[in-house]
């Protein structure tokens, strides 16, 4: 899968067609080079770069590889590689690195795993020193103890039977025909396409390094002393071209032919770079100039174009970038700070006060075209300058204003008294009359009118503050910009200040400058454009312009400009301002350091930015000129799928994994992953995400780890993407998957247990809490019971006794008195009503105490007494019971026996009905009474309020039933009867517990 990726990757690399153009110089290239301090192996001596971008380093102390900015020793998935020297790296599209051991063998690393053959696979364990591929895939390799190959299988050694006779093979090389040429001590063997042997050896000469293919298809070929195009391998030894190098024996050490065609090369002094058609125009560059060291042991060109160099002392790499820096032809020239005016054509006009001569015309190559005036003019100093529309150039210089005509015709204005104590002239206009205008330092503004220099006593300060920038507009007005954020706007001979009131908001005023009829200022906080009478900020989403000293409006309408930040690119900007459309994020770009823009422009330099005809920008800093292409920016490669290097958790440690497995225990994890570009690492930006634990993706800039801190047990996925600068990311690569595996106290079996030892616990305390309630609610009953016991007994002991002995006495006194005493009949009739209300005492003494409910039983009781009031209501009753019948609590019986009266008599006294049943059934879990009828029912907003208003039965039922803590239950419909029922839970209604186990024992309803 894998390689599936990087073949995609490469696909869309190689039709970049990255290269190096042969037209750019080394001194428009980017250098940078890495040394021991920055991590580089000892001795690096070959280079490659395989299908996902890394660059590989053979070195004395084994092998590397750099993803553009760190160096690691490799270290594969599975096998192990030797840590000896490698002499020859070289990359199979598709397969992987090929590796020539200088003891050892040969060594194959494939997506991260590591093949190594030897003796036993038919490989001698001497040194190899090259490979290269044929059409059908297969791989040569030559070393000092001969020829081999490999056809995806299995090693086979080429020897006499195959027509090679030489003891070792130099080189190996196979040219575009498919001819495979051997290099040897008996001179080139040749083996065609189409032949399964190699030719008898033509030649005697040997090479250091095989033969390389130039994109014209030539074969350059390199010898001890010199370097040459070849037709072909045949003619190798024929001197059909004249040498592109020649030098001492030994001198040429290694070369390169980029795909540009360039030819790069090093003869023990330093780096040599040459058009092979041209070789006389070749350039240097040595230690001196920055190369880390001048013995170059290798070249290598990845597949951005850029140029790496392997030398004694480090790693070098040459890449081309946007910004190109111009170098004038006359060498003993130095640019500095400049004052740019664009010429005819590519030429470019400078005016610096460090060059001699005053100013420069160049071409993009440094090409001097002013040679004439700096003959004549070998120590002039110019200040500023500027093209005026008669085609004439006003340069001012400390000697006076130059006015130079196309026709090299010259007059000079000498300055007025009053310079200032620098004699320095900032900038030069020319307003519509023809008159210059100077601005000088210290001094104010000056006029030149009627052959002398004179003063505007209505400009600030009556002309004596000096403007940090001036314009002459097309409209025949002047702009002063002065550094206390105000703008003087002189117009048919009368000056108005533009202040804050009129949306000046830029505090010093460095450049003034007009483009399609606007009027732009730009200063310490930003840009403005002049519209309806005032300044309007000038705003690009996303980005604040600070310090904008320069500024160019492109014949294309593009927006350049010179800021703090560097130089900015806008694409349409004034078009889309003008037409109230924000630039987006996207059409600006700023060049850096990374695209080659070094110097730093001075907020003094309003002319540092300015467009040649030909369409190049051009730029001046502290470090001289440059130029940038417009049309042909460079594409920033899109980075290929990002590489997970490695895991990292606690003591494991995983080098390019695939799917991992962690030990249980594992909890923070690391992960380091890449995606190489070689040109521009800085500009790599990463985000990642999680599968299984993160919701969205992690903006993670340019670190390239990431770092996860309490993971749970599970299965992750581990993906990630780059982007190279820009806002096109990398295609997804396949990422990594890997398992945290659980310790048995995270596993779900474990939890399930936890879990339901839990519920085991609450339920537990459940019950022992319902225990407790049920033993307050039956001290309550016992103590409401025996209350009623104690009233009774009073009752009985004072009321009823006094009562009796009330009645014996009187009876008595009755007794005496003759039976004809009409006193004695009626006390006779008192005694007989006395007797009826102690008979009565009694009865209501024995219902407090509850004894009869509880001698003769709750269901006894209701049949008995339920049959005598349906009876006397001419209703039909029936009684039945279900169940063991248990003993009833003494305080319970009571109210439930009150509950089943207070229905029965409700039935008897309101329903109507002509049946009714009394049910009772026992459970292990309650107690359960009904009493039924079929008579009329009850109305459905009785339920509801339960009971009628001025009524108690009904209420008096649920007060009971709550005293109880039972459950009442009331069902009834018109015309269809009633059933009233009571469930009383088991620990609350029976005198004894239930026989059933503790742990099965929980209230439900049966």
């Amino acid at each position: 899968m894998l390689r599936i990726w990087v073949a995609v990757f490469c696909a869309l690399l190689c039709g970049a067609s990255f290269a190096i153009p042969l037209e750019r110089k080394l001194s428009q290239l980017q250098h940078q080079s890495w040394t021991a301090k920055d991590g580089v192996p000892p001795s690096p001596g070959t280079m490659a770069q395989t299908d996902d971008g890394y660059l590989w380093l053979g070195t004395n102390a084994g092998l590397y590889r750099f993803d553009g900015v760190r160096f690691e020793l490799f270290q594969p998935r599975s096998g192990s590689l030797p840590r000896g020297y490698v002499y020859f790296l070289k990359a199979q599209p598709g397969v992987g690195l090929w590796i020539g051991w200088g003891v050892g063998g040969i060594s194959l690393v494939r997506d991260g795993a590591a093949i190594n053959y030897g003796v036993e696979q038919g490989v001698s364990g001497g040194s190899w020193w090259g490979f290269d591929f044929d059409r059908q895939g297969g791989v040569w390799a030559a070393g000092v103890d001969g020829l081999v190959h490999f056809d995806g299988k299995q090693w086979r050694r080429i020897g006499q039977q195959q027509g090679f006779t030489a003891k070792k093979a130099s080189a190996i090389f196979v040219d575009r025909e498919g001819t495979v040429g051997a290099f040897s001590e008996q001179g080139l063997f040749l083996k065609p396409a189409n032949s399964a042997v190699f030719h008898k050896p033509i030649g005697h000469t040997d090479v250091r390094q095989p033969p390389q293919l130039g994109p014209d298809g030539r074969i350059y070929f390199m010898e001890e002393s010199s370097i040459r195009v070849i037709d072909s391998l045949a003619r190798y030894e024929q001197a059909d071209h004249a040498p592109i190098f020649k030098g001492k024996p030994g001198a040429a050490q290694s070369m390169l032919i980029d795909r540009s065609g360039s030819l790069w090369y090093e003869t023990q002094a330093g780096l040599h770079r040459t058009d092979p058609d041209h070789p006389a125009m070749t350039e240097r560059f040595r230690k001196t100039d920055g190369l880390s060291a001048d013995i170059i042991y290798s070249f290598f060109e990845d597949r951005e174009g850029n140029i790496w160099l392997a030398t004694s002392d480090g790693i070098d790499r040459f890449r081309q970038v946007d910004v190109n820096r111009v170098t004038p032809s006359l060498g003993t020239y130095v640019l500095g700070q400049s004052h740019l005016l664009a010429g005819d054509g590519n030429v470019m006009t400078a005016v610096t006060p460090n060059f001699d001569g005053g100013w420069v015309a160049l071409t993009p190559d440094g090409v001097v075209q002013n040679t004439d005036w700096l003959k004549r003019h070998p120590g002039g100093h110019a200040q500023s300058g500027i093209r005026v529309p008669d085609g004439s150039f006003l340069l001012a210089d400390r000697a006076g204003l130059h006015r130079v005509w196309p026709n090299k015709k010259e007059e000079t204005i000498g300055w007025p008294a009053d310079m200032g104590p620098v004699h320095l002239v900032r900038q030069v206009i020319q307003d519509r009359d023809g008159a210059p205008w100077i601005s000088v330092v210290a001094t104010g503004v000056y006029q030149y009118k009627d052959g002398q220099w004179r003063r505007h006593a209505a400009l600030p300060k009556e002309g004596k503050q000096t403007p940090m920038s001036m314009l002459a507009d097309s409209q025949g007005r002047l702009w002063f910009g002065y550094p206390d954020n105000k703008i003087a706007l002189l117009q048919d001979g009368k000056v108005s200040l533009l202040s804050p009131a009129q949306g000046m908001d830029l505090g010093r005023v460095l450049l003034l400058y007009e483009a399609d009829g606007q009027v732009i200022a730009g200063g310490e906080r930003g840009l403005a454009v002049y519209r309806k009478q005032r300044f309007q900020a000038w705003k690009v989403s996303g980005h604040t312009f600070m310090d904008v000293a320069a500024i160019v409006v492109t014949k294309a309408g593009d927006v350049w400009i010179n800021a703090a930040s560097g130089t900015v690119r806008i694409t349409g900007g004034l078009r889309d301002f003008l037409q109230g459309v924000p630039s987006a994020p996207s059409q600006v770009r700023v060049f850096d350091a990374i695209d080659g823009r070094l110097g730093v422009s001075s907020v003094l330099q309003n002319f540092s930015v300015a467009e040649a005809g030909d369409g190049k920008i051009w730029l001046a800093d502290g470090g001289g000129l440059s130029w940038i292409d417009p049309a042909h920016l460079l594409k920033a490669p899109l980075p290929p799928p990002v590489t997970v290097e490695s895991l990292k958790a606690g003591e494991q440690h995983f080098r390019l994994p695939s799917n991992v497995t962690l030990a249980p225990g594992a909890r923070d994890v690391q992960l380091n992953y890449s995606s190489p570009i070689l040109g521009t690492p800085e500009r790599m930006r990463f985000r990642y995400r999680l599968d299984g634990y993160d919701t969205e993706w992690r903006d993670a800039g340019a670190r390239r780890q990431a770092f996860y801190t309490g993971l749970p047990p599970g299965q992750y996925h581990f993906r990630v993407i780059a982007a190279n600068g820009g806002d096109h990311w990398s295609e997804e690569g396949p990422g990594l998957r890997f398992t945290l595996t659980p310790n048995f106290y995270q596993t779900l079996w474990f939890k399930a247990l936890c879990a339901g030892a839990a519920a085991w616990l609450v339920w537990l305390a459940f019950q022992l809490r319902l225990k407790q309630t049920a033993k307050a609610f039956k001290a309550q009953l016992e103590a409401r019971h025996g209350e009623r016991e104690r009233i009774a007994r009073e009752l009985h002991d004072t009321l009823l006794q006094g009562m009796q002995a009330l009645i014996l006495g009187v009876d008595s006194a009755a007794k005496r008195l003759p039976p004809d005493e009409p006193a004695r009949a009626r006390l006779d009739r008192l005694l007989l009503q006395a007797d009826i209300v102690l008979s009565e005492g009694r009865k209501q003494v024995l219902d407090v105490r509850g004894t009869e409910v509880y001698d003769e039983g709750v269901f006894a009781l209701l049949s008995r007494d339920g049959a005598v009031l349906a009876k006397d209501g001419e209703v039909q009753f029936a009684s039945q019971v279900f169940g063991k019948q248990r003993e009833l609590q003494p305080a319970s019986s009571h109210e439930i026996y009150r509950i089943g009266m207070e229905a029965i008599v409700n039935a008897v006294r309101h329903a109507r009905a002509s049946k009714l049943t009394v049910t009772m059934r026992y459970t292990r879990f309650a107690l359960h009474l009904d009493i039924g009828d079929d008579g009329v029912g009850m109305p459905p907003q009785v339920l509801e309020q339960r009971g009628t208003p001025g009524h108690f039965g009904l209420p008096g039922l649920y007060e009971r039933a709550s005293r109880l803590d039972a459950e009442l239950h009331i069902v009834s419909r018109p015309g269809a009867g009633t059933v009233v029922g009571l469930r009383v839970p088991a620990r609350l209604a029976y005198a004894r517990r239930s026989l059933l186990p503790a742990f099965l024992r929980r209230q439900r309803v049966m």
